[in-house]
């Protein structure tokens, strides 16, 4: 039985440990800004080092590994499972939020999905197409909440268009509006190749990711990284 569990307690463990690590930083400091809604710019990874804590003990619970062949499944998953969420921590805020939790996503939803049966030529090309997607869509919505906030500062469109909330909705109806779009186009494209699975991982990645960072970072101001992608 200890053996069996060494790998999800250790992963606990780490997870404990990445979560005082993310505690203890300045950068959790709750700092509240003129608005008064600045929680920080680590509180996503406060969040995830929470999931992480919750997840892995439940597994380390609960998981029983019946075969030689499962646990060298359960080694090299967890492995890749961690240090991907070591990079995407130490990237972050080079990189930023957008390009580093497209990455991470995409990476668990496309290894967990095909298992042992994962593809490399796939998952690279996926990851590339993911990224630049995602990114792509990204600039282009904050284009468009730019634009609305100019109009309504010289008066061309009514004054609650600049409201947070309302720019955040207008956000929100654009990643969906785009969604579909990346589905009957960039996804299309792929099924074409025969690349099923890509096309599945890329389109929940890049909707789960933009998303996400409208709750956050329109709905609620959380500070995240912007990386490369502040032009």
């Amino acid at each position: 039985m200890k053996l069996k569990l060494s790998f999800p307690l250790v992963a606990c463990l780490l997870s404990v440990a990445y979560l005082l690590y993310v505690i203890t930083s300045k950068d959790t400091v709750l700092a509240a800004d003129a608005v008064g809604g600045d929680p920080g710019g680590k509180i996503l990874p406060l969040i995830m080092a929470m999931f992480m804590c919750l997840g892995f003990g439940w597994v380390a619970w609960r998981e029983r590994i019946s075969s030689i062949q499962n646990d060298a499944l359960t080694r090299k998953y967890f492995s890749i499972t961690i240090i991907s969420t070591v990079l995407y921590v130490f990237s972050l805020r080079y990189i930023g939020f957008i390009i580093c939790t497209a990455m991470l996503l995409y990476i668990l939803e496309h290894l967990y999905t095909t298992l042992e049966q994962t593809n490399y030529r796939q998952f690279l090309y996926g990851i590339v197409a993911t990224t630049l997607s995602t990114s792509v869509v990204y600039v282009l919505m904050r284009s468009l909440t730019r634009l609305i906030f100019r109009l309504t500062r010289v008066g061309c469109i009514p004054i609650i268009f600049a409201n947070g909330s309302i720019q955040a909705v207008i956000s929100l109806l654009f990643v969906f509006a785009f969604t579909l779009i990346v589905k009957a186009t960039i996804c299309k494209m792929i099924n074409n190749r025969g690349y099923y699975v890509v096309s599945k991982s890329l389109l929940i990645t890049f909707t789960c990711v933009l998303v996400i960072y409208v709750v956050f970072k329109q709905f609620f101001n959380v500070n995240l990284a912007v990386g490369i992608l502040n032009f």
